[in-house]
């Protein structure tokens, strides 16, 4: 008897190998556990900051200040921004130049000198830092982020 379940359960072994295993329905995405980042790894190492990004920011005097930043592989970029709820005449402002690594996390857009030009790098995002290069607190924090294309 003993031999013929073992027959039996070798036999039902060998057929389920080669089958596609289907993934448990109680795993979902938000379940995944990420692995973490290689220790000793910053956001000029790890992560890829080259590309568009895109964003709404806060302004003093009308609704915001739609955002476009472009940093490229030769450490050029181009920075187009457009005041939104204002006549379109001298609404828009373009900036080009270079940019480089203020630090780990953080980059300098070059020539802006009367302006913002300090942005952390995180994860498919640039978190714009105020003119002395500090996050920006408070209820309008989440509204400095300019998000990646």
């Amino acid at each position: 008897m003993h031999k013929t379940y073992l027959l039996l359960m070798g036999v039902l072994l060998a057929c389920n190998t080669g089958k596609e295993k289907k993934p448990d329905a109680a795993v979902t995405a938000d379940t995944v556990v990420k692995t973490a980042p290689a220790e000793g790894s910053t956001a000029r190492t790890a992560l890829d900051v080259l590309g568009t990004y895109r964003g709404i920011l806060p302004c003093a005097d009308c609704p915001g200040t739609e955002t476009v930043i472009t940093l490229n592989a030769d450490s050029s970029f181009t920075r187009s921004m457009k005041y939104q709820g204002k006549p379109d005449v001298h609404n828009a402002y373009s900036t080009s130049g270079k940019w480089s690594w203020s630090d780990d996390s953080t980059i300098q857009l070059g020539p802006i000198k009367a302006g913002p030009n300090l942005y952390f790098v995180a994860e498919n995002k640039l978190i714009q830092l105020d003119m002395a290069g500090k996050r920006i607190t408070g209820k309008l924090a989440d509204h400095y982020i300019l998000v990646k294309q």
